[in-house]
């Protein structure tokens, strides 16, 4: 697989695996529910939901990654764009999983917690790329502004 160099191209990347990751989720909850609680292919969609998991991070680090270079760029909209991201993101992943529980029972739960499942876990990977991106940039000059003064009282 060959990675685009474009940045933006990146972020669509980014946000391609958090998606994809939340398709998998969404069909392992959708799966649990059709399938007999205990045989093999019930406990085998927890793979699936790992997979989802393990992908919503990884396009939440390639985010992170290019939210930092766009942001050191001085690119217009970046930081605006990741602080929706990790309010939004993280306050829908919130919602979704206080509604989980709620929604359980009844003829219609298995297609809703489906989409509840995606719902929480493309919140988190964009939630988490958004938190982390302002993290990752904001603590990095934090830090170099404490080191640059630390070396200034050594002299």
């Amino acid at each position: 697989m060959r990675v685009p160099r474009n940045p933006l191209a990146l972020r669509r990347l980014g946000l391609g695996l958090v998606l994809v990751g939340a398709l998998f989720a969404g069909v392992a909850a959708w799966l649990r529910g059709r399938l007999v609680p205990g045989s093999t292919w019930h406990s085998a969609t927890y793979l699936l939901d790992v997979a989802g998991w393990l992908l919503a991070v990884a396009g939440a680090v390639v985010e992170v990654r290019v939210g930092d270079l766009l942001l050191t760029a001085g690119q217009p909209g970046a930081r605006r764009r990741a602080l929706l991201f990790a309010v939004g993101g993280i306050g829908t992943a919130l919602v979704a999983c206080a509604t989980i529980p709620l929604r359980s029972s009844g003829a219609s739960a298995s297609p809703l917690r489906a989409a509840l499942a995606a719902v929480l876990v493309g919140g988190f990977g964009v939630g988490l790329g958004g938190l982390a991106t302002l993290g990752w940039f904001y603590g990095g000059r934090y830090a170099e502004r404490r080191i640059e003064r630390m070396g200034e009282d050594d002299w």
